[in-house]
């Protein structure tokens, strides 16, 4: 039976989230603001971590999904750990496609 992130999974290459990967990282690592040439969606699996934008925060909890729009500049802050999410980059054409 498909579970919540199998149908995440789906989502993500149906809206053409080609790129997916599934990371686990350690609490109390931050991120420098930052920006992406990739729009991001996430979904946490395990722990807790917040997006930093210049006037919000994002708070994100085990089944809670993150969009991240290319060129937005943020930070991460992940705590408490471990951290697990499955994420996928929908990367913009290239010139010919």
């Amino acid at each position: 039976m498909p579970t919540e992130t199998d149908h995440f999974e789906s989502g993500l290459l149906r809206d053409g989230y080609l790129d997916v990967r599934r990371r686990s990282l350690e609490s109390g690592v931050d991120t420098t603001p930052h920006t992406h040439d990739f729009d991001t969606r996430l979904m946490v699996l395990q722990g807790e971590m917040s997006v930093v934008y210049d006037d919000s925060t994002m708070v994100a909890r085990a089944g809670d999904v993150i969009e991240i729009v290319r060129d937005t500049s943020h930070c991460e802050r992940y705590r408490p750990g471990p951290i697990v999410f499955v994420a996928g980059l929908r990367h913009p054409p290239t010139e010919g496609q």
